[in-house]
């Protein structure tokens, strides 16, 4: 069946009325709206599989319908062919209703839920039958709630989302496919404004937050100095959400951050580069020295973010790699320490502007 709610406060009301769900006295179909007798100030309204809830302008609850369940929460599960008052509920502000269960949040942020509880989609902490409100206790200062088939979702004020009932496809939001005797906090979201329940799934909104740091999603791997580093970072621009922000496409500069591997060494390769729909992408930067525990800072105009450690093969000291040009030059014995530092020249060659140290082994390899 469907409902309607005029300007005005008034409650229309087809389809289905097998239970009386219609609210009119009858079971009669109905192919067109009419309006439910005796309903007005309506503030809100749902429906449910088999009955209907709304809650008036005064803050009061009224059911009627299949009550199987308990979901009309009179204290009976005696069907209702006419509106009932919801009795022993705080001044409410929205309702919603399953198939077999229904919701109320009050005015002042909290939950009172009846009707079935086969799988704890009353959230709390039992799977008993409620034919009459029941509080659910450790949620408060919610603004937002929703009723799916099975389970419940609600969101709060500090925007937190939170669920509760069955599981069995992850619609809960908690990383598992257990049901939940009572509310659990769904993972990885905030700032969450509104959420909708559906049979076997879960809906929510967040605010759209500007841009405001960046995050490498891939980490730079070790390397040895003046090469490129064995894993080049990629790094995106986030929102307040954490969320990817495609619309960033500004430069991104990476340096070393200060206090971080070997005094004084910074970063070599392309060092600047601008983002392609949030995320930059880098090719060949390196450190000028050894060193272990570097970290990468990257900066641009939205915001900044740090990479994790990561460590530097040393190679020749200056003074050592000018002995070594002058042994290759003929002008200096070699002796066995220089053989030590020769080993330590990447793949066997020092560059050195324009000049080029090779490191030969007694094969002349």
């Amino acid at each position: 069946h469907s409902l309607a709610l005029t300007n005005s406060g008034d409650l229309y009301a087809w389809g289905d009325n097998a239970y009386y769900q219609l609210g009119d006295e009858t079971q009669n179909d109905s192919p067109t709206p009419t309006a439910v007798p005796g309903v007005t100030g309506v503030r809100r309204m749902c429906a449910g599989g088999g009955h209907t809830v709304v809650v008036k302008n005064d803050g009061t609850v009224w059911t009627w319908g299949l009550n199987s369940k308990g979901q009309i929460g009179d204290g009976t599960t005696t069907i209702r062919k006419t509106p009932f008052q919801v009795p022993g509920l705080p001044a409410c502000q929205d309702v919603k209703a399953a198939s077999a269960h229904t919701l109320a949040l009050t005015e002042d942020g909290r939950l009172w839920a009846w009707g079935s509880n086969e799988t704890a989609q009353l959230g709390d902490g039992t799977y008993t039958q409620r034919k009459s409100p029941v509080l659910i206790t450790g949620l408060t200062d919610i603004k937002a709630i929703d009723a799916g088939d099975m389970h419940g979702i609600a969101c709060k004020n500090d925007g937190t989302a939170w669920a509760w009932g069955y599981n069995g496809y992850g619609q809960l939001g908690n990383g598992t496919f257990a049901n939940q005797k009572s509310p659990v906090q769904i993972i990885g979201v905030s700032n969450v404004n509104d959420v909708s329940a559906g049979d076997r799934h879960s809906l929510l909104t967040m605010s759209i937050l500007p841009a405001d740091h960046l995050v490498f999603t891939r980490n730079p791997g070790n390397g040895e100095e003046g090469t490129p580093l064995s894993v080049q970072p990629v790094i995106e621009a986030r929102d307040g959400n954490d969320f990817l922000y495609t619309n960033f496409n500004g430069p991104v500069t990476v340096y070393v951050k200060p206090g971080t591997g070997t005094a004084g060494s910074y970063a070599v390769g392309t060092q600047t580069l601008n983002a392609v729909n949030g995320v930059a992408t880098f090719t060949n930067l390196a450190v000028d020295r050894g060193g272990t525990g570097y970290v990468l800072k990257a900066v641009s105009e939205i915001g900044a973010g740090e990479s994790g450690a990561f460590d530097v093969a040393g190679g020749l000291a200056w003074a050592d790699a000018a002995r070594c040009l002058g042994i290759a030059a003929g002008l200096i014995s070699a002796t066995p320490a220089d053989i030590v530092k020769l080993d330590l020249v990447p793949n066997g060659v020092l560059m050195m502007d324009d000049a080029a140290v090779v490191a030969r082994n007694a094969a002349g390899a």
